[in-house]
């Protein structure tokens, strides 16, 4: 009997032995294995926040950029209308008439092809026309040219009529029409 108690108390060591190593092996590759998942996103993260911060840092710029330039952004946007401001360009370009001692009459509006992709700017060719002395259709003319707009003039004829020596001038105009700029 005294023989098998160390047989048993051996062989019991044993296998407490052989399951602390399988234990302690299982647990170390569960482990290295969660570590190793943890690790993997750990550097997906960090990439993705290294994209996020370079994206950031680009937008500031952006954003800085346009701020910047608010002032030269407000001054374009003043040299085209805006399709809420037509009206008012007309009634502006008729009253300029009036300060000029003629009339100025705006006989055609026609809206042409847009001239980008986008589609955001589109030019109003306008046909005006005006009467009076030769001074009068002239003034009438160079406060159309110093107008605070974009105004292209397409074709001018100054006539004079036969009968009653008065002067007639036809203009040919084209103003751009375009979305304002948006800033951030």
């Amino acid at each position: 009997m005294k023989n098998e108690r160390p047989n048993t108390l051996l062989i019991i060591l044993v296998s407490a032995g052989i399951f602390a190593v399988l234990a302690s092996s299982s647990i170390y590759t569960w482990l290295f294995f969660e570590v190793r998942a943890t690790l993997t996103q750990v550097s997906v993260l960090a990439e993705e926040a290294q994209i996020l911060a370079t994206q950031n840092a680009n937008t500031q710029t952006v954003r800085r950029i346009v701020r910047d330039m608010q002032e030269q952004i407000t001054e374009l946007n003043t040299y085209f209308l805006v399709e809420k401001e037509i009206v008012a360009f007309l009634e502006d370009v008729e009253s300029l008439g009036e300060h000029a001692g003629t009339l100025i009459d705006v006989r055609t509006v026609r809206v042409k092809e847009a001239i980008d992709k986008d589609e955001s700017i589109i030019p109003l060719e306008l046909t005006l026309s005006s009467t009076g002395t030769l001074q009068q259709v002239f003034y009438a003319l160079s406060l159309l040219e110093v107008y605070p707009k974009a105004l292209t003039f397409e074709r001018v004829a100054i006539t004079q009529h036969p009968t009653d020596f008065s002067w007639s001038g036809v203009f040919n105009i084209t103003v751009l029409q375009a979305a304002a700029i948006d800033t951030i």
